[in-house]
């Protein structure tokens, strides 16, 4: 789905980068491409974005530059869990592998489950096609 705007009657109150439907969940994507790392403050909307939404839809961030190491270790302890980030290395490895998004995304949600890790490296992931770990 891509990018649309959330309206209440004649008001605009959300904008979304995009939205992915999968057979195992479905996602609200939010997308960064910045030369700065991104930080906790975008998570946090996207966060507040997926509390009105219907339980279970989890939050996608795609950054260019990655995250800081304070965006991670602060979404490692929020709960729930649902919010997944692809950096510009998960990136650019689904633009050269034949794997669509929606493995990339079955691969990075398995790991939250069986891990509790929002942030996987695909190139870590034989699944993917990447080096294994």
């Amino acid at each position: 789905q891509p990018s649309f705007a959330v309206r209440i009657a004649t008001h605009s109150v959300e904008e979304i980068d995009g939205a992915v439907f999968t057979p195992f969940g479905a996602f609200l994507v939010e997308c960064k491409f910045q030369e700065a790392k991104v930080t906790i403050e975008p998570i946090v909307k996207l966060r507040s974005q997926l509390e009105r939404r219907p339980p279970g839809t989890m939050g996608v961030i795609f950054s260019k530059s990655g995250f800081t190491d304070e965006a991670v270790i602060l979404l490692s302890h929020l709960s729930p869990c649902n919010v997944l980030l692809f950096s510009g290395d998960d990136i650019e490895l689904m633009q050269r592998r034949p794997a669509s998004m929606v493995e990339a995304l079955r691969i990075k949600y398995h790991t939250a489950v069986m891990e509790a890790k929002s942030n996987a490296e695909l190139r870590r992931t034989e699944e993917f096609g990447g080096e294994g770990i």
